[in-house]
């Protein structure tokens, strides 16, 4: 192992992207879910993707617990659950990336590590908007 000094990620929140997105695993699922999303009762535990947001602010944004939102970075768009949290940080956002219906890669960024030339941590500026128009 070698130290390196420490570097924030290739994108940060703005004024136009307020939120810092995350994303990580479920429990409940293993990397695209490809043979994890065929068991059903590990479906049953998380059938689909969430976005977590902070308590704080999604009062701010006006969002509620299980309110279908859009997430939204340079990149591009998706719908997704808001899951309402003290568990997250201010600012963070959080997604898990196994849920084909609602795939943060399509919001994340390609930005690689300097040294070893991997992706970084998956991590980038995000917004989100209540979903407004009528079905």
């Amino acid at each position: 192992m070698t130290a390196i000094p420490f570097k924030y990620q290739a994108e940060r929140p703005d004024k136009d992207y307020p939120f810092l997105l995350t994303t990580g695993r479920s429990i409940w699922q293993w990397h695209t879910g490809t043979m994890t999303r065929r068991s059903k009762s590990l479906e049953r535990e998380e059938p689909t993707g969430w976005i977590e947001i902070n308590t704080e602010d999604a009062k701010s944004l006006d969002i509620k617990n299980g309110e279908l939102i859009k997430a939204i970075t340079r990149r591009g768009e998706i719908k997704i659950s808001a899951r309402v949290t003290e568990n997250i940080k201010k600012g963070v956002m959080f997604i898990p990336f196994h849920y084909a219906e609602c795939a943060e890669n399509m919001l994340t960024i390609n930005a690689l590590d300097p040294v070893v030339k991997i992706p970084e941590s998956k991590a980038c500026a995000v917004k989100v908007e209540k979903i407004t128009e009528v079905k």
